[in-house]
């Protein structure tokens, strides 16, 4: 079973279970991240202090990649494209930043996007990325 694939209906860090193959009972460990995993198969039980080591260390694994993930869906969040038309069944959800915060979204790299400034002066505003700045929808001047 060692090097196995394994999968499990719910998301787990692992589980080990008792398993008899042969004469001597051996114990399976199934490392899981989301719903797949690794079955590693010991010869012996673990001592409890192994147990809590490997427990600590893929705890901090799926934390680990759990943020990477979410940084990543953050990273393209708003850029994917859409050819053509389609009807919403819902308002559209824009980003939200402030002034301060526009840093985050260079208007380079956002060329041609929309979001919502919550404290320009004047008020709450819709702003466009030019390529160069962040612009208000209502008079082009550029948010500050």
């Amino acid at each position: 079973l060692t090097g196995t694939l394994c999968a499990q209906g719910a998301a787990s860090i692992w589980k080990a279970a008792s398993a008899t193959s042969g004469p001597t009972p051996k114990i399976v460990i199934c490392a899981m991240t989301g719903s797949l995993g690794q079955i590693f198969v010991l010869p012996r039980p673990p001592r409890a202090a192994v147990i809590e080591a490997v427990t600590r260390y893929l705890n901090t694994l799926v934390s680990v990649l759990s943020s990477e993930l979410n940084r990543m869906r953050e990273a393209i969040d708003g850029r994917l494209s859409l050819e053509g038309s389609f009807r919403m069944a819902a308002p559209v959800r824009l980003k939200s930043s402030t002034v301060a915060n526009l840093s985050d979204f260079p208007a380079a790299d956002w060329t041609a996007s929309v979001l919502y400034v919550s404290d320009e002066t004047g008020g709450a505003t819709l702003a466009f990325s030019d390529g160069t700045n962040w612009r208000r929808a209502q008079d082009r001047a550029i948010v500050s």
